[in-house]
């Protein structure tokens, strides 16, 4: 008989060798803060340690572009407050600072007054206080803010010691102020999220006391926005939101109008997604609205309240008509836990009528399916939003 053999075993092959680690990237080097007396295209990184300082302060009205940038400061980083300025802010990243001064501000990414043309594309903004501009007219060329990626919208005031009081100045990821009667203004492709401890929002985008025109509306379109959270997210009180057209008079040549509110997603956001408040032709058609109501660890919001709302707010004549709300779907639950999707009380005639209420249960994985289908709405159309820096 054949002797009994041990079976062979395989010598096991050596672990391929580790590769190096990566090397990183070096810091970037920041500079002094730069005045622009001068229009031309500026490249750089400024850095502002003086809350009063703006990194870029602009001072000419010459068309100015300031692009592939890194900004970051105690204060605004980059400010234009002369009037009839033309200013582009493109691909650049902007870091907020606290300004590490008792009861000292938050600082805009951008602030401008009475701009002739703006335009703010293709951003990453982080702990700013947002994008706001102050009075415009029949003679500004236009605004234009898209394709920018927001984090974390700061409107708390510092300690003085490296953290933040519950006192705050109320900030927005924008803000457009008396700007009216403007054409060509353009809100779009924008994501912005907010976490619960780390911002303090008002309405992530405000329009106030500001219109389009009959043949150029405002488009707001295409927008992803989550979350919006007081100093405190579980205090009583807050007051802020998705968006808002606000402002209450009864000049028509001054009220908030001629606004189309298209194709966003809005997600957890507190009191509501889309508000109604003031003015005049305001169509609001083909969003999804999602609020479970909830914090992102479960605890329910003081201030959740309904998903949109057409309100006459002010109680003002004359001013207050020709809304559109339809072919939106909705699914919000409020601070007692109830759905709560609609509330038209000055919404006239059928102009309210055709959205798609969902039904209760509303939860956090549904907002967390919002965040997946924005993705890959982006994906589809070939968009990439933020700086490539």
């Amino acid at each position: 008989a054949a002797p009994t053999l041990a079976p062979r075993t395989a010598k096991p092959e050596p672990a391929p060798p580790k590769p190096p680690p990566p090397t990183p990237e070096p810091e970037p080097e920041f500079v002094a803060p730069i005045v622009i007396s001068k229009g031309g295209t500026y490249s750089a990184n400024w850095e502002s340690l003086d809350p009063k300082v703006p990194a870029v302060t602009v001072t000419t009205t010459e068309p100015v572009v300031i692009q592939n940038c890194r900004l970051r400061g105690k204060g605004h980083l980059v400010s234009a407050l002369q009037q009839d300025t033309n200013i582009t802010v493109r691909n650049c990243i902007g870091q907020g600072v606290n300004p590490n001064v008792v009861n000292g501000k938050p600082g805009r990414f951008v602030t401008v007054y009475k701009p002739r043309t703006l335009v703010v594309e293709r951003n990453t903004l982080l702990s700013t206080a947002g994008i706001y501009a102050d009075g415009a007219g029949t003679s500004a060329n236009g605004i234009t803010v898209r394709y920018n990626r927001a984090q974390n919208i700061e409107g708390r005031l510092s300690n003085g010691a490296g953290g933040y009081l519950t006192t705050f100045l109320r900030t927005q990821f924008l803000q457009l102020n008396n700007v009216r009667a403007t054409k060509n203004m353009e809100i779009a492709w924008n994501q912005v999220i907010n976490e619960p401890g780390k911002s303090r929002v008002e309405e992530n985008i405000n329009l106030y006391l500001t219109s389009g025109t009959a043949d150029s509306p405002i488009r707001i379109h295409d927008n992803y926005i989550q979350g919006a959270y007081g100093a405190d997210p579980v205090a009583p009180g807050y007051s802020g939101g998705g968006m808002i057209i606000d402002g209450g008079t009864t000049d028509l040549n001054a009220a908030a109008g001629w606004v189309q509110m298209r194709d966003n997603q809005i997600v957890g956001t507190q009191n509501q997604a889309i508000a109604i408040s003031a003015g005049h032709d305001i169509d609001v058609r083909n969003n999804r609205l999602i609020g479970s109501g909830l914090l992102p660890d479960g605890r329910r919001m003081p201030a959740a309240n309904v998903g949109v709302y057409v309100w006459n707010y002010y109680a003002v004549t004359g001013t207050f008509f020709n809304h559109v709300v339809t072919a939106n779907t909705v699914g919000w639950i409020n601070a007692a836990g109830k759905l709560n999707n609609f509330w038209f009380p000055n919404c006239s005639g059928s102009n309210c009528q055709g959205n798609y209420g969902l039904p209760a249960p509303v939860t956090l994985a549904m907002e967390a399916a919002e965040f997946s289908s924005w993705t890959s709405k982006l994906q589809s159309n070939g968009i990439v939003i933020g700086s490539s820096l």
